[in-house]
């Protein structure tokens, strides 16, 4: 790996409140002259000519000479001199800007309406469509109870001071921005402002390690981006990361390369990277990472590794039906990202085969973390979180309230009994990482399964506290809804 390349360590989408408006506005458009009045014009505005001139010049009639003349004068365009030449009135003079041979333009006035959002931090025009875009899996940002009870005042003023940038996202009706002959409309003026409904912009953030310097992206898509970044650093540090010493997690699972690896207070990121690359390209057993699981490099890896594993599965009798059990760790910045759907999505597309007998060849179980049986609350969120794979979902007691918890909710695991695990450990120092750095292991070396898959039979059976298991149940169970 280059020594400049950025380490994408983690993800974690930022949900920025925006306010879809309804806007009444009138713009102004210059508009051109059909070809004989604009000619005509231009011959005008260059020295007063007679009539029968006009008429000879472009072929016409007495008549049609008439009626091009009078059309003009009844607009107020042209006069007859006291000569009987056709000569320009004022108005007809501010058609060419005040330029001998520029080509006379209409002034139209157009009324108009449409919908158009601005988020609710720095009103930072975000597009007329109408898009869907849900509360899920992300970190909303607050807008100020000001910014709020004051959104269509300031919507009326920013969508005057950030027009331009609406015409150049061609919002504009009947302005195309392409079109490079079509004159920009200038506002002209404003009308009601009436809110209407109340989006999310998903903004995923990736926090990168550029040698021994934090990063995370910038918001280069927004016009005016920092109060956001100052909203979001906001938010990164409410989420109250916990440290945690996983002397005992490497110990469990016989993992002899990340104490090496994770020194005190140091990740070394180097090193880990360089032994992944070559685990890879050898096609080890065991390949260590650095990433957040469901990080698309990561994933990459983890689901090529199962796709090998089913393959060989498809193959081979099983007697029953294992479940892959996936342990979803408790700390803040857990599935506070779109991609873990992608992820399960691509769990259960590789759990069954595929062709004219399809055969199952394992049961998805997620395990999702919740303060106990009594937190309404926490199963709400995540039913809300992870509505379209509900069914595979199971909750657990994190442990916290008993002083029992999963490694400080640092530890994710994901096993699939005697063919595959993976093993995260949430590495976090405060001062020095603003949010976790998942690294671990992925593997389908049969002992390294088994210490993984006996950790995971233990927590479930496990009693945390008096007549309190560790593992809750169905997410779905209409019964504790």
């Amino acid at each position: 790996m280059d020594k400049l390349d950025a380490i994408v360590y983690n993800q974690i989408d930022f949900l920025l409140p925006t306010q879809r408006f309804r806007i009444e506005y009138s713009t102004t458009s210059q508009k051109r002259l059909s070809f004989i009045r604009e000619f005509l014009l231009r011959i005008v505005n260059i020295e007063p000519v007679k009539p029968a001139v006009i008429g000879q010049y472009f072929n016409l009639s007495p008549c049609e000479t008439d009626e091009a003349l009078s059309d003009l004068i009844e607009k107020g365009y042209i006069q007859f001199s006291e000569d009987d030449r056709v000569t320009l009135t004022n108005s007809g003079k501010e058609l060419f800007y005040g330029e001998l041979d520029a080509k006379p333009e209409l002034s139209t006035i157009e009324d108009s309406s449409g919908a158009f959002s601005f988020d609710l931090i720095s009103y930072n025009y975000c597009g007329s469509e109408q898009k869907r875009e849900s509360w899920q899996r992300g970190i909303k940002l607050e807008a100020s109870a000001q910014s709020r009870a004051n959104s269509q005042q300031n919507a009326f003023e920013f969508f005057q001071n950030r027009f331009d940038t609406i015409l150049d996202r061609g919002d504009i009706r009947k302005y195309n921005p392409d079109d490079y002959d079509a004159r920009r409309p200038q506002l002209y003026k404003m009308g009601e402002v009436t809110k209407l409904r109340e989006n999310p912009l998903r903004i995923p953030i990736e926090f990168k390690l550029l040698g021994e310097q934090h990063e995370r992206t910038t918001l280069e898509a927004l016009e005016d981006s920092d109060e956001i970044a100052v909203a979001i650093t906001e938010a990164i540090d409410n989420l109250r990361f916990v440290e945690t010493d996983f002397a005992a997690a490497w110990k469990l699972f016989d993992d002899l390369l990340s104490p090496n690896i994770c020194i005190e207070d140091t990740l070394h990121t180097r090193d880990l990277i360089s032994i992944q690359e070559r685990a890879v390209q050898d096609q080890n057993e065991t390949i260590p990472f650095i990433g957040n699981i469901t990080c698309l490099p990561v994933w990459e890896i983890v689901n090529s590794v199962l796709q090998s594993t089913v393959q060989q599965m498809a193959d081979t009798h099983q007697d029953g039906i294992p479940n892959l059990t996936w342990l979803i760790p408790a700390n803040p910045g857990r599935c506070k990202s779109d991609s873990i759907i992608q992820c399960l999505s691509d769990l259960k597309a590789n759990s069954r085969t595929t062709g004219k007998k399809t055969k199952t060849l394992f049961n998805l179980d997620v395990l999702l973390p919740i303060a106990g049986i009594d937190d309404k609350q926490g199963r709400a969120a995540w039913l809300y979180d992870m509505k379209p794979h509900k069914e595979h979902c199971s909750l657990y007691n994190e442990g916290f309230e008993s002083y029992n918890s999963i490694f400080d909710g640092n530890l994710e695991v994901i096993v699939l009994p005697n063919e595959f695990a993976v093993v995260a450990y949430h590495f976090y120092r405060e001062g020095l990482t603003p949010v976790p750095i998942p690294f671990g292991f992925i593997t389908s070396n049969r002992q390294k399964v088994a210490h993984v898959s006996d950790f995971v039979e233990r927590l479930c059976s496990e009693q945390i506290a008096l007549n309190q298991p560790r593992i809750i149940g169905l997410l779905a169970d209409e019964k504790k809804q």
